[in-house]
């Protein structure tokens, strides 16, 4: 079951710093099969299963990142699923 959580920019800027310089781990997905993952700094792209390794400056993939969630209103952060529903963010334990 989600719980509503109180989720803000300046809180998703600390976590996909963290990821980029590493100290943590930072997901986005689409709503498809492909995604964005972070992983203490390392990052990986896959479309439709093919995995790529995603070599950019950590300035640069904080951009992405943030336009990411910014499109797709859905991330993964430390084993929590958040995502935008009804006006307000909500997280789960998958």
């Amino acid at each position: 079951m989600s719980e509503p959580y109180n989720v803000h920019r300046e809180l998703v800027a600390l976590w996909i710093r963290q990821a980029v310089h590493f100290e943590g781990d930072f997901m986005v997905k689409n709503a498809g099969r492909s995604y964005l993952s972070v992983v203490k700094g390392k990052a990986v792209f896959c479309d439709n299963g093919l995995l790529t390794n995603y070599r950019r400056k950590p300035e640069v993939l904080e951009k992405i990142l943030h336009g990411l969630v910014d499109k797709y209103h859905n991330f993964t952060h430390s084993g929590y699923y958040y995502f935008y529903s009804r006006g307000e963010w909500r997280r789960f334990k998958p």
